[in-house]
This record gives structure tokens, C-alpha cells and sequence, in this order.
């Protein structure tokens, strides 16, 4: 559930969970969209309706990466990290 007043960067909107969690897990989500939007309606997954709309809590990504059986969250790949910069100035 989502707490009262919760701040923009703690919602998400329904039609980004899939992109979150495939950020969060390095995996896209079967299904995609209709699948979550049916578990939200399910009550398996928590959300939140506000204005017609669902948000879900940035905190529950990895109760709701679990639901859905993906793999659990790990580091995204960044292209970026320490030891590729070490290893490209090496």
C-alpha cells in the first residue's frame, strides 16, 4: 500500500512498472503490462488507484519482481562501472 502523501519519486505509474522492473532485474517482464495490470486488479500486487489511475510504491518493486517470478533484483549492468573504467585506463 502507499503511503498518504507519498512523494512523485516514490509512485510510479502503472504503465511503468514493466521498465522498472526490467531496470531493477535485468529482465522484461512476461507479459508485460496487461499481466500486472490484471495481478493489480487481482489484489496480488499492491497498488493504489488515484484519479483513475494506479501507482504503485517504488519500494515494492522487488515484492512485485518476486510475484511475477523474475529473478531476484540485482545491480543493472552499467557500461560505466569502476572496473571497466579501471580496465580502460589500464
Amino acid at each position: 500500500m502507499l503511503k498518504p502523501n507519498a512523494s512523485p519519486a516514490e509512485r510510479i505509474p502503472l504503465p511503468h512498472c514493466p521498465r522498472e522492473l526490467r531496470v531493477l532485474t535485468g529482465c522484461p517482464v512476461l507479459g508485460g503490462y496487461p499481466r500486472i495490470y490484471k495481478l493489480v486488479l487481482a489484489g496480488t500486487i499492491p497498488a493504489e488507484q488515484e484519479n483513475g489511475r494506479w501507482y504503485l510504491n517504488r519500494a515494492d518493486l522487488p515484492l512485485i519482481a518476486s510475484s511475477l517470478g523474475m529473478p531476484a533484483a540485482s545491480a543493472p549492468a552499467n557500461q560505466y562501472s569502476a572496473s571497466a573504467v579501471e580496465q580502460a585506463f589500464a
